[in-house]
């Protein structure tokens, strides 16, 4: 059956728009003969019209309706075009016109405008300032505008206001002055422009003036050669701007600002009093300034190494300050220096503090630094409130990690004490600057945990298994080499990669595998001078060629996959539980999961996968009009795509109950009535 779309109806005779029944964007079409109530309190027909309606829904029903169309509109304008019809629209015909307009008592029919009733007046207003405009050939004779009452051409003016513009004709030889005369009644005291255009024919005439008279008194004139001549005490108020040269002939130049600017704005260069003997600049006090002064001479005394002195002013002409050689230790309290490399002292402090204003606090100032940054140790951590990166490109669980050298190495040695062994895998390929042969690879990686005392009164068996127990799950890490009364040293099990040091503090190690270890079980992992690992010690698969001094790196790439979890781990409270957050790369499903609350055992994170929300979602298999689905994995997926012409029956349709909400097939889609 095919499918029918009907809009929403009135009944036969609808009394009233559909005003209370229409959604945004839903249609209606009245029929009948009834009428209703306009705007303006007329009766209008609601019949033959088309209604939608618009505007934010209350209930389901929109806050108002616009009308769109209809047979009451279509009738208005089926007559002869170009022709004035009753009760219909205007329609000029095919060359735009039409035979006649009426507007209230006025009527324009071909080139008469008149009026249609009797002894009516017919009135020009622009209701503002508008000007009054008649435009028609420039010949005088022609186009003239005329009033007539009958007897006498004549033309008046009740009153302007605003600005005056007079034109006159062009004057001839006779004419010597040209009198513009007004009575000004202004409060302000002033005219925002008197503008006098006067074009000269005669151009050796340069005694022409406008001669400003006010009260009958000359204020100032103006000649044609741009002289400006103030007669007496003639003044000026505001600006006065000259292009040319300024001459003062006598008298003083005077001010009764208590500022007062001199060729303030532009000037670079002053040429001033160059004939001048005597100069007196100011009052006998106060403070004269002269910026950029060129200052001649050198401090003859410097302190230096002053065993009393507080401050110490040093090198102040020097450019360049050379101080020992690139093995020299330079000590600054706490701080050293050396060859490259800035640290502590290594004995009185064990953090390195860098603060660009510590008035301000741990907010204030910004660290700069220019070219690459490389953190090589284990953890990494930032308190501040936000965090912004530019890269357009985030790197998670890189491969390839840097290691610092913790004990001198002499060329003929398998073994490499490094700092740390977070996110090493036997099988990983090691280099250095110098040192170790090309392909070495790492064959074993052994541990030394820092533990509390009398760990694992049970002496394990050399090789047994040693897992990492949280206090909930077990993972394992490898197997037992020994045992101090404060350490335990185990060897990396294959394909087994260990986390950052705060990951295992607190927690412990342990030969159980499952249920609850005792405590003989168990050896309580903790820091000691801020480190989990005491020694990494590895293992290579060629004896390096030569030796690395302590602080020397080296760079392992990783070559097996270590079954690690790749993404983003977040800590929360949800209500008061804190709560472990996830999202990232699963490992073991090959999914990018979010999980809301995980756990993270060494790298492996587990927990249920959590609802997510987006706006739109693109799927890769989808194509152009495919339609998805999710398959039997409940995977989201698409059928295929539809066909290269559209059908021209369509079937069934999927709407919903409107009582339950729940899904139905249909071949109707039905807007009601009203």
């Amino acid at each position: 059956m095919a499918t029918r779309i009907k809009i929403k109806r009135s009944s036969a005779n609808p009394t009233a728009t559909p005003s209370s029944v229409l959604g945004q964007g839903e249609l209606a079409y009245a029929e009948g003969t009834a009428t209703y109530a306009d705007a303006a309190g007329g009766s209008v027909t609601s019949y033959g019209k088309l209604f939608v309606g618009k505007g934010s829904e209350t209930s389901g029903v929109a806050a108002g309706l616009d009308i769109i169309g209809g047979k009451y509109f279509t009738d208005l304008l089926d007559h002869q075009h170009g022709t004035l019809f009753n009760n219909s629209a205007l329609i000029p015909d095919s060359a735009g016109k039409l035979n006649r307009v009426n507007v209230n008592h006025i009527r324009i029919e071909t080139d008469t405008i008149s009026t249609t009733t009797s002894n009516q007046s017919l009135n020009f207003d622009t209701d503002g300032t508008g000007d009054y405009v008649f435009k028609g050939a420039a010949t005088v004779g022609t186009n003239e505008f005329k009033i007539s009452d009958g007897s006498t051409d004549r033309f008046v003016v009740d009153s302007f206001s605003g600005a005056v513009d007079i034109t006159t004709p062009a004057l001839s030889a006779a004419d010597t002055v040209l009198n513009i005369a007004s009575t000004w009644n202004n409060g302000s005291n002033k005219f925002d422009a008197i503008k006098v255009n006067v074009t000269n024919t005669a151009s050796a005439n340069t005694s022409l003036l406008m001669d400003l008279q006010v009260g009958g008194a000359s204020k100032f004139k103006v000649g044609l050669d741009g002289t400006v001549t103030l007669p007496g005490d003639g003044s000026i108020g505001g600006d006065l701007v000259l292009t040319g040269d300024l001459a003062v002939n006598g008298g003083d130049i005077t001010t009764t600002a208590a500022t007062f600017n001199l060729l303030e704005a532009n000037a670079t260069t002053v040429n001033a009093f160059g004939a001048a003997t005597v100069i007196d600049i100011g009052a006998t006090s106060g403070t004269a300034t002269i910026n950029n002064p060129t200052v001649v001479g050198t401090q003859t005394t410097q302190n230096l190494w002053n065993t009393v002195a507080t401050t110490v002013n040093a090198f102040g002409a020097a450019n360049i300050i050379n101080m020992g050689t690139n093995v020299t230790t330079l000590d600054l309290g706490y701080i050293r220096i050396k060859g490259n490399t800035i640290s502590t002292d290594s004995n009185s402090a064990t953090e390195l503090i860098i603060d660009p204003f510590p008035d301000s606090g741990d907010a204030g100032g910004d660290v700069i630094i220019r070219g690459n940054l490389q953190v090589a140790g284990t953890t990494t951590t930032v308190n501040s409130t936000e965090m912004s990166v530019n890269d357009p490109l985030f790197t998670v669980g890189d491969s390839v990690s840097s290691k610092t050298v913790q004990s001198a190495a002499s060329s003929g040695q398998n073994t490499l004490v490094i700092d740390n062994p977070s996110s090493i895998v036997e099988g990983a390929t090691i280099t250095a600057g110098s040192g170790l042969a090309g392909g070495t690879t790492i064959s074993n990686v052994r541990i030394e945990w820092n533990v509390g005392s009398n760990p694992l009164t049970s002496n394990p068996s050399a090789g047994a298994n040693i897992y990492f127990f949280d206090g909930t799950s077990f993972s394992l890490l490898g197997t037992y080499v020994s045992k101090t009364a404060s350490s335990v040293t185990i060897d990396l099990a294959a394909n087994i990669s260990t986390s950052s040091d705060d990951f295992y503090n607190g927690n412990s190690l342990t030969t159980q595998s499952s249920g609850t270890p005792t405590t003989a079980q168990k050896a309580a992992i903790t820091k000691v001078d801020t480190k989990v690992f005491k020694t990494t010690t590895l293992t290579l698969s060629a004896n390096t060629n030569g030796s690395l001094a302590v602080g020397d790196k080296v760079t392992i790439a990783q070559a097996t996959d270590d079954n690690l979890d790749r993404g983003i781990v977040y800590k929360t409270l949800i209500g008061n539980a804190a709560k472990t957050g996830f999202f990232g790369y699963d490992d073991s499903t090959t999914y990018f999961t979010f999980i809301a609350d995980a756990t993270n055992n060494a790298g492996v994170i587990g927990g249920s996968a959590s609802k997510a929300q987006f706006n739109t979602v693109k799927i890769d298999t989808g194509v152009n009009k495919g339609v998805a689905y999710y398959n039997s994995d409940l995977e989201l997926t698409r059928t295929v795509a539809a066909g290269t012409s559209d059908i021209t029956t369509s079937h069934k349709m999927l709407t919903s109950n409107g009582a339950t909400g729940e899904p139905i097939w249909t071949t109707t889609v039905d807007g009601g009535t009203y």
